[in-house]
């Protein structure tokens, strides 16, 4: 039987993978089999954090196919949870980018205090709250787009799914998801980030063979160089 314990907070039901079972199961997965320490696995250096494991062997333990264990592990790394270092053929070392915002090695004890000192600081909420304070601050700049003016992305960040995706796609999946949010209150405020919504929806349509790419879907202003774009051509053409 396993020893110990990991922390799962309730605000996890906001995450943007909760409600994608499969992701979900392997993310939990990769934390449960974190170290919670630096240590060494057969030559390769692991931190804290980190997870060496393979395809096969996290589809063994999750009881999902190969397949789905690969496609969630790019929804993960899409979205920076997770990053991946394969220093041999055989294994590959995952990394849970925010380990220490899910495992935080400082605690507060029960009543505000740490053992023999004095009252301590939460300095994970302070850090939470700061960055909750700068991703507001960052929003604030977003423009609308849609007809009904409902889906709020930064200039940069339609740019990026832009030049993943194709314009033309992209103001598609713009428009389902303007129309899926007026159906209700609840929909209208299920996404806090409009920008990872719309990357979760294009990337599932694009996995599920539901989003055909080609060459016309993109626009030169949407590249940082005529290369990138001529590049992109080739791949669609």
């Amino acid at each position: 039987m396993h020893r110990g314990y990991i922390k799962l907070w309730r605000k996890i039901t906001e995450w943007e993978w909760w409600d994608d079972p499969n992701t979900f199961r392997v993310f939990i997965y990769l934390l449960l089999q974190a170290n919670h320490q630096d240590g060494n696995w057969r030559g390769i250096k692991v931190k804290r954090g980190q997870h060496v494991s393979s395809i096969n062997k996290i589809s063994v333990a999750t009881r999902l196919s190969t397949k789905n264990v690969r496609t969630s592990i790019n929804h993960l790394i899409s979205t920076n949870e997770v990053a991946k270092d394969s220093p041999t053929k055989q294994w590959t070392i995952y990394t849970i980018t925010r380990f220490e915002d899910y495992q935080p090695t400082k605690e507060v004890a029960k009543g505000g205090q740490r053992s023999g000192k004095g009252v301590a600081t939460n300095n994970n909420d302070k850090n939470e709250k700061n960055e909750k304070r700068r991703k507001k601050s960052e929003r604030k700049n977003s423009i609308a787009f849609g007809d009904e003016k409902v889906i709020f992305l930064l200039e940069d960040e339609h740019k990026k799914l832009a030049t993943r995706f194709g314009e033309r796609n992209v103001d598609k999946f713009i428009e389902n998801m303007q129309n899926w949010k007026l159906q209700s209150a609840a929909n209208m405020n299920k996404y806090t980030n409009d920008y990872r919504a719309l990357l979760n929806w294009t990337s599932r349509a694009k996995e599920d063979g539901k989003l055909k790419i080609s060459w016309d879907s993109f626009r030169e202003e949407d590249f940082d160089t005529p290369e990138e774009y001529q590049e992109i051509i080739n791949k669609y053409s």
